[in-house]
């Protein structure tokens, strides 16, 4: 199990995208792994022109994107504490729907 979750960020001014890998607790980092391997979920960030930082936890069903959770939060040391709940968040979600 890993200790980083890789987001897909998206930059500006054009939305180039780039691998972000973010350091988050263990339990996290199970539960992001558990989302990627067995659901094909993404996590995805970009800096709003706010200066906040957008992140989501999506997946595709069937063409469709699933958005599981969303957060928008002000950029700096919020970052990590909503990085937690996003993924807790979009586990639940799947939990939720697969019935356990």
């Amino acid at each position: 199990m890993s200790n980083q979750i890789t987001f897909i960020q998206y930059l500006r001014p054009d939305g180039r995208k780039r691998p972000l890998s973010i350091e988050v607790q263990c339990a996290t980092g199970e539960m992001a792994d558990f989302l990627t391997d067995n659901y094909m979920a993404r996590f995805e960030v970009e800096v709003l022109t706010t200066g906040e930082v957008a992140m989501s936890g999506e997946r595709d069903n069937l063409g469709e994107v699933d958005v599981l959770a969303n957060v928008i939060v002000p950029n700096g040391p919020s970052v990590p504490k909503a990085v937690e709940e996003l993924v807790a968040t979009a586990y639940g979600v799947m939990q939720k729907r697969s019935g356990k």
